[in-house]
């Protein structure tokens, strides 16, 4: 007697915001460990409190990040696969094409901090370049840039990219909430690069909004006790890991996005697999 095929029934909606509450508690948990066995020392061995330690980028939190972004990029790319074998224009092909690019580009950047050595080789590169005399005042420009220089190099770039994929999943989405989740997004990308920002600039920057906080309160009673560090120290440690936490969360909600949308896509499509010998 043949065996019944294995039928699984998924409900879309279901199962993409069990796995987006899912992926908010796991960054909750990351950065109330940060806090706890990393930054309060509960535990004394530097090697169990760097693997909790949310800014650093060997440990989980990087790799949960990598891993979400990973994904979403796969799902860009599975769309890509659907659209490609549907009647469809070019364009919106090509759109999707560019998006499974960005995010992969992403995914590589999270794993090889790849903006960061990029920024580091620019500012090394002026400052030849100044010292042997070339490029007049451009060669300065790195210098005269407060923050990190990645950001000068490469903001231009990541805000156009970011303004594409807003416009693009605005436009694929339709359903309002899958709209709502992309702005909310894409802001909190906005808001990371501000925070980025901020946490580059010296502490004795009119700019550094931490310096302003450690003078203005009386935080130093509280940051001596519990982790042994001056304010300003502290804030811009959590600056950091509430960064990565976001960044996180604001990846998760468009691979939320990504899936619903390769459901309503794929609906049609069918996936056999034959294990009858012959």
């Amino acid at each position: 007697m043949p065996a019944k095929p294995l039928e699984f029934v998924i409900d879309i909606r279901v199962a993409t915001r069990v796995l987006f509450v899912v992926c908010v508690v796991i960054v909750l948990a990351l950065i109330a460990l940060d806090a706890t066995v990393n930054y309060s020392r509960w535990i004394e061995i530097g090697a169990i409190r760097r693997l909790f330690n949310m800014t650093r980028e060997d440990a989980l939190g990087s790799w949960f990040g990598v891993t979400v972004t990973s994904l979403t990029a796969l799902t860009a790319w599975a769309t890509v696969i659907v659209v490609r074998r549907q009647e469809t224009s070019r364009a919106r092909r090509w759109g999707w094409i560019v998006i499974a690019l960005f995010l992969s580009w992403m995914a590589i950047d999270d794993g090889a901090e790849v903006h960061e050595r990029l920024g580091t080789a620019f500012k090394t590169i002026s400052q030849d370049a100044v010292a042997a005399g070339r490029f007049g005042r451009l060669a300065h420009l790195p210098d005269l840039f407060p923050s990190y220089s990645w950001q000068l190099l490469l903001l231009p770039v990541f805000a156009a990219l970011g303004t594409f994929t807003l416009a693009f999943l605005w436009w694929e989405a339709r359903v309002p909430m899958l709209r709502v989740l992309v702005v909310t997004a894409i802001s909190i990308f906005a808001l990371s690069v501000g925070l980025d920002f901020i946490e580059g600039l010296d502490e004795t920057h009119r700019w550094n909004l931490y310096t302003h906080a450690a003078n203005r309160f009386d935080l130093e009673p509280f940051t001596e006790r519990q982790f042994g560090v001056e304010p300003f120290t502290a804030l811009r440690h959590f600056s950091k890991t509430f960064e990565e936490g976001l960044e996180i969360i604001a990846m998760s909600m468009l691979w939320l996005v990504l899936l619903r949308n390769l459901a309503e896509v794929a609906k049609e499509v069918r996936i056999r697999v034959d294990t009858a010998s012959h």
